[in-house]
């Protein structure tokens, strides 16, 4: 159906002239059986006018009917091109910085897998005076993307610096294959930095940080709490305070296994003011 349709197509004059053909051949026919007197029996058409009135409604209809169902199929086939060419791949680019670094993310935003893709990076404009190309392994080298995947290869070194702002921009031929069509796609486009990403590259950094922070706080907190434990003794983790054990693990349990008696646990003024005398003791001491 899908050939018929196509040589409908091409052929549209053809079509249209056979169409009136086929529509009016059997109306003159019969128009002309009915006005003409022939002395052959089985040409003499014994038709009346409301005869020939009927089979030209029926003749009608039945046009109707078969160009209405020529009419859904070519939407059909319409709507089938549309969707299998909405299935397109699509090879998405950004020109990105990370850590003085310009790299080419690429991404198959399309609906269909792209095999065979080749990324010819061609020149580099607006990157300072760093104007040489660094490429790595995947711009020499074919590969494919599935719908979501995302790869990343590194361009060139970022000619940014304190007295010169770049926006760079790069020239690049792409090509790709869509494997289910057999049709090779080839074409050069310009891809511009994304300065948005280097943005959202810091606050993620940022918000990144302030985590590590916060672990390393209930760290602390934790191991104050250990300690509280250990020495007997109540101090914050705020508290700059050097405390001295003056016993060891060992002595501690062989005392607890030689004595039932418990020790006292300084709160933490006593604690503090013990450090405070401990520390005139010495000052004094050295003085």
């Amino acid at each position: 159906m899908i050939k018929l349709l196509n040589f409908m197509r091409k052929h549209k004059v053809c079509v249209f002239t056979l169409s009136m053909l086929i529509f009016a051949v059997p109306l003159v026919i019969v128009h002309v059986l009915y006005k003409i007197d022939c002395e052959i029996v089985w040409l003499q058409s014994k038709l009346t006018a409301g005869d020939v009135l009927t089979y030209i409604a029926g003749f009608e209809a039945f046009i109707g009917t078969v160009s209405l169902g020529f009419l859904a199929l070519w939407q059909n086939h319409q709507i089938q091109e549309q969707h299998i060419e909405s299935q397109e791949p699509l090879l998405s680019m950004n020109l990105i910085d990370e850590a003085s670094t310009l790299y080419l993310t690429i991404e198959n935003t399309g609906g269909v897998e792209a095999k065979d893709i080749s990324i010819k990076v061609l020149d580099i404009y607006n990157n300072g005076k760093n104007k040489e190309l660094c490429l790595d392994g995947l711009f020499n080298t074919v590969f494919e993307l599935y719908p979501k995947e995302k790869v990343k290869g590194r361009i060139a070194f970022s000619g940014e610096n304190i007295a010169t702002e770049i926006f760079p921009q790069i020239k690049l031929k792409v090509s790709y294959t869509r494997p289910d069509l057999k049709r090779k796609k080839e074409y050069e486009r310009t891809v511009i930095y994304n300065n948005d990403f280097s943005q959202n590259t810091n606050a993620n950094t940022n918000t990144e940080n302030e985590k590590i922070a916060s672990d390393v706080d209930k760290i602390a907190r934790a191991n104050v709490r250990i300690a509280n434990y250990l020495d007997g003794r109540q101090v914050t983790k705020f508290d700059e305070l050097n405390i001295l054990a003056n016993r060891s693990l060992k002595n501690d349990i062989v005392e607890a296994i030689k004595t039932k008696e418990e020790t006292p646990i300084c709160d933490r003024t006593q604690t503090i003011d013990e450090c405070h005398k401990n520390k005139l003791r010495e000052e004094k001491e050295n003085g």
